[in-house]
């Protein structure tokens, strides 16, 4: 009898380490994807928030509601919504591009370690685990680099 039982173990746990096989999924897949979100105030302050997502790819409209900032968007301006104030910075939805002009919450991504002006809006953007997004809130002016790792 008690063959039949380490038999019996031995054959389910040969079946578990098939499966997990199977699935092909490297360990990097089990952990949550992590992307960065920088934000700079037209004081200078800087903030810096790492977004935890378990999908394989998320958008930067999506970054910033995770990011536990105050979000003002308006969905009225084409195909994407407008970003018009992060942490009370900006513009009230009613004004949201124009309401302190010649100030935006200008978009950049962290390409090859230097900031790319987004040719895109958040909404159309997608990141995936490792991206830096950043925002600043002035004239168009990139934010200072900042790697994922210096974020959480």
């Amino acid at each position: 009898m008690k063959k039949k039982r380490v038999s019996a173990i031995s054959v389910i746990s040969l079946l578990v380490i098939v499966l997990i096989d199977q699935l092909g999924l490297p360990a990097h897949a089990r952990q949550p994807n992590r992307v960065g979100l920088v934000a700079v105030h037209v004081d200078g302050s800087t903030i810096t928030r790492c977004i935890e997502f378990n999908e394989s790819e998320i958008s930067g409209h999506d970054v910033l509601q995770r990011s536990g900032l105050g979000i003002v968007a308006s969905h009225d301006s084409g195909p994407g919504a407008a970003v018009c104030a992060i942490d009370g910075e900006g513009c009230p939805k009613g004004s949201c591009l124009t309401c302190d002009m010649p100030n935006y919450w200008s978009y950049w991504h962290l390409v090859d370690g230097e900031w790319s002006y987004a040719s895109v809006g958040a909404s159309g953007r997608r990141l995936f685990s490792g991206d830096v997004d950043g925002w600043v809130w002035g004239q168009g002016k990139p934010p200072p680099i900042v790697r994922l790792e210096q974020i959480f």
